[in-house]
């Protein structure tokens, strides 16, 4: 069997709650972020075997809901006009996600169902635009970022579904990688909703990039 399963992580999409301006440093603003989503990550895939048809990897359930949580600090560097802009980090935590599909071995009848777990870490440089150029209680705000996810897959599992003929072997192990990774949001802030400090509801993308199963 191939050393390496590659899998595709689709692009996220998440509807965040998000309490800007939480707090204020010397020089600088704490985000805080809270919220959630639904995360969507596996294709079906033929894994290679030498000498053999090779085994087909169907995914029947790719979509979780998840927390998420992220904080940021960021400095205004400029204004202009009625136009904030930002420069900062963010940090992310995305909550376990689980995929489920069937394997095929040999492209025959389905043979074993598996599934894995995969949770995610994205840290960005973040920049940060507020755009207050009309008359209203409130603002529009969009940010966007690039950085590096910190992955981790785990808990790999198979099973018989054809009466015991076909018997799983874990063939995947978990593991920890590294690739690189986008956000952009855009949203509406709220300011002084509480006390001095704003709110604002926001739509988030992240693209957390590709990455393989290791063969155990």
């Amino acid at each position: 069997m191939c050393n390496k399963w590659l899998w595709l992580f689709y692009p996220l999409s998440f509807f965040l709650f998000t309490s800007a301006n939480a707090g204020s440093l010397q020089g600088g603003e704490l985000h805080l972020s809270v919220g959630g989503g639904q995360l969507q990550q596996g294709t079906q895939q033929l894994i290679g075997i030498v000498n053999s048809l090779g085994n087909f990897y169907s995914v029947s359930d790719d979509k979780n809901r998840v927390f998420v949580g992220g904080l940021g600090f960021f400095l205004t560097p400029k204004t202009y006009k009625r136009t904030k802009l930002s420069l900062g980090t963010s940090l992310f935590y995305i909550g376990d996600g689980k995929t489920q599909g069937v394997v095929h071995l040999e492209r025959s009848f389905p043979n074993l169902s598996y599934q894995y777990k995969s949770k995610h870490i994205p840290l960005y440089a973040t920049g940060r635009a507020v755009f207050d150029a009309i008359k209203a209680p409130f603002a529009i705000v969009a940010d966007g970022g690039i950085g590096l996810n910190i992955l981790k897959t785990r808990a790999f599992q198979d099973r018989s579904i054809d009466n015991g003929i076909a018997i799983g072997n874990a063939a995947f192990s978990g593991s920890t990688t590294v690739k690189f990774t986008a956000m952009a949001g855009i949203g509406i802030l709220f300011d002084k909703v509480i006390k001095d400090h704003s709110v604002a509801v926001s739509y988030r993308y992240f693209y957390l990039n590709n990455w393989t199963l290791d063969k155990s």
